[in-house]
């Protein structure tokens, strides 16, 4: 995945999966910076997830909580951006608020 990102420095899937590859060999860091270049190319939910787990596996609960919420506000009416948010609330203890972001998609389901 190194000489794919290498070969192909504009490809935001070639850095996506090169992010993956950082965090599934708990290199958050690294993963943070080129996953936050893949987006920089092109806006990616899956990219979001990503990123946005590299900075909490980091203990950065605000970034990653940020990274959650620009999504939405770039795209507002995708249930899957509120759901990947409420996952978010839960896993960072916020129970209480969670319920309200999945009651949004399933308000989004229906109108969609």
């Amino acid at each position: 995945m190194i000489r794919a990102a290498q070969l192909a420095p504009e490809n935001p899937t070639c850095k996506w999966g090169l992010g993956q590859v950082y965090l599934k060999k708990r290199q958050f860091k690294k993963a943070e910076i080129i996953l936050r270049e893949s987006l920089g190319i092109k806006e990616s939910h899956l990219t979001r997830i990503a990123l946005a787990l590299a900075f909490l596996s980091q203990g950065k609960v605000a970034e990653a909580e940020s990274v959650h919420l620009e999504g939405i506000g770039l795209k507002p009416k995708n249930s899957e951006r509120y759901e990947s948010y409420a996952a978010f609330l839960s896993d960072v203890g916020r129970e209480v608020e969670a319920p309200a972001m999945n009651k949004k998609v399933m308000r989004l389901h229906r109108v969609n």
